[in-house]
């Protein structure tokens, strides 16, 4: 009986051992897929990768434009003028020129954003935490219109600068969180390993002693 009850035990515990296995798996995944889903909202993405993938279509659409007006090179001049009036307008050429961000303003503007959020978030709050104390004690510019309009900028801006760091903490948080649950998840694997090793040592023990 016994026996029964040890074997009954060894087989619940190696099939709860191998759910275990697939757990762990299934578990951090999912952490780490959260943690870069979560991150990647807030990292910085490199817009001059994309410009340097725009500027490669642009030269290779250069290329084969350049290759066709040598051998329609009347058919080319006028559909090349238009072209340029086109591009022209557009701020594309200025933009491949010259390097600057004409064609591309909103993303570069998200990327320096990105880029000078840890600098103006020290310095916006510090700002901030000045304003607020001149406003308690009444020592605010002579201009209060000015005043209180600046203040709000800054502290939109101080608001927006920070909000990156709120999203990479609860990634942080989230991610830590699923650590501690793959911890107690591993302890109790330990446990289960070592109650199976000790029912083998046990067994063959039992197997030596009767032999």
């Amino acid at each position: 009986m016994g026996s029964e009850t040890r074997s009954t035990r060894s087989k619940t515990y190696k099939k709860e051992l191998e759910d275990y296995d697939h757990r762990f798996t299934e578990i951090e995944y999912r952490a780490l897929r959260a943690y870069l889903m979560n991150y990647s909202e807030s990292a910085y993405f490199d817009w001059w990768s994309a410009k340097m993938v725009i500027l490669s279509t642009c030269l290779f659409v250069v290329a084969i434009l350049g290759g066709s007006y040598f051998l329609y090179q009347k058919e080319f001049e006028r559909t090349g003028t238009i072209l340029g009036s086109l591009l022209s307008s557009s701020g594309v050429l200025r933009w491949l020129a010259t390097g600057q961000t004409e064609f591309l303003p909103s993303l570069d503007a998200r990327a320096q954003k990105h880029v000078n959020a840890g600098a103006e978030m020290t310095r916006i709050h510090r700002l901030a935490k000045l304003y607020r104390s001149q406003l308690r004690t009444g020592a605010a510019p002579t201009d209060s219109t000015r005043w209180e309009t600046q203040y709000k900028e800054l502290l939109s801006a101080y608001k927006e600068a920070s909000s990156y760091s709120v999203i990479r903490e609860k990634a942080y948080q989230k991610y830590n969180t699923v650590e501690l649950v793959c911890t107690e998840q591993r302890k109790r694997k330990d446990q289960v390993t070592e109650y199976l090793d000790a029912i083998k040592a046990q067994t063959e023990e039992n197997n030596e002693t009767n032999n």
